[in-house]
Protein backbone atom coordinates (compact mmCIF):
# COMPACT_ATOMS: atom_id res chain seq x y z
CA UNK A 1 0.00 0.00 0.00
CA UNK A 2 2.90 2.37 0.58
CA UNK A 3 3.72 2.48 -3.13
CA UNK A 4 0.09 3.28 -3.96
CA UNK A 5 0.00 6.00 -1.30
CA UNK A 6 3.24 7.50 -2.65
CA UNK A 7 1.91 7.45 -6.21
CA UNK A 8 -1.34 9.07 -5.13
CA UNK A 9 0.54 11.75 -3.20
CA UNK A 10 2.78 12.48 -6.20
CA UNK A 11 -0.24 12.68 -8.51
CA UNK A 12 -1.97 15.07 -6.12
CA UNK A 13 1.14 17.29 -5.89
CA UNK A 14 1.48 17.33 -9.67
CA UNK A 15 -2.20 18.22 -10.13
CA UNK A 16 -1.82 21.08 -7.64
CA UNK A 17 1.36 22.30 -9.36
CA UNK A 18 -0.30 22.14 -12.80
CA UNK A 19 -3.22 24.22 -11.51
CA UNK A 20 -0.85 26.79 -9.99
CA UNK A 21 1.17 26.96 -13.21
CA UNK A 22 -1.96 27.50 -15.29
CA UNK A 23 -3.22 30.15 -12.88
CA UNK A 24 0.13 31.94 -13.23
CA UNK A 25 0.08 31.68 -17.04
CA UNK A 26 -3.45 33.05 -17.29
CA UNK A 27 -2.77 35.88 -14.83
CA UNK A 28 -1.39 38.14 -17.55
CA UNK A 29 -2.44 39.14 -21.06
CA UNK A 30 0.60 37.52 -22.68
CA UNK A 31 -0.17 34.13 -21.16
CA UNK A 32 -3.85 34.39 -22.08
CA UNK A 33 -2.90 35.20 -25.69
CA UNK A 34 -0.64 32.14 -25.82
CA UNK A 35 -3.31 29.83 -24.42
CA UNK A 36 -6.06 31.25 -26.63
CA UNK A 37 -3.84 30.89 -29.72
CA UNK A 38 -3.12 27.26 -28.81
CA UNK A 39 -6.85 26.59 -28.40
CA UNK A 40 -7.57 28.20 -31.77
CA UNK A 41 -4.82 26.17 -33.44
CA UNK A 42 -6.29 23.01 -31.92
CA UNK A 43 -9.64 23.76 -33.57
CA UNK A 44 -11.62 24.06 -30.36
CA UNK A 45 -13.76 26.89 -31.73
CA UNK A 46 -14.55 25.42 -35.15
CA UNK A 47 -15.91 22.28 -36.75
CA UNK A 48 -13.31 19.71 -37.79
CA UNK A 49 -15.42 17.90 -40.40
CA UNK A 50 -13.53 16.65 -43.43
CA UNK A 51 -14.57 14.17 -46.11
CA UNK A 52 -11.23 12.39 -45.70
CA UNK A 53 -11.59 10.17 -42.63
CA UNK A 54 -7.89 10.23 -41.71
CA UNK A 55 -7.69 14.00 -41.96
CA UNK A 56 -10.79 14.33 -39.84
CA UNK A 57 -9.48 11.86 -37.26
CA UNK A 58 -6.23 13.82 -36.98
CA UNK A 59 -8.10 17.12 -36.60
CA UNK A 60 -10.43 15.61 -34.01
CA UNK A 61 -7.42 14.37 -32.03
CA UNK A 62 -5.94 17.88 -32.00
CA UNK A 63 -9.33 19.29 -31.03
CA UNK A 64 -9.65 16.78 -28.21
CA UNK A 65 -6.30 17.89 -26.78
CA UNK A 66 -7.48 21.49 -26.96
CA UNK A 67 -10.75 20.64 -25.25
CA UNK A 68 -8.82 18.95 -22.43
CA UNK A 69 -6.79 22.12 -21.94
CA UNK A 70 -9.95 24.22 -22.04
CA UNK A 71 -11.60 22.06 -19.40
Amino acid sequence: MDALDDAAARAKRREKQDAEDLRWLLSGPRGRRIVFRDLEDAGVFRAVFNTNAMTMAFAEGRRNQGLQKLA
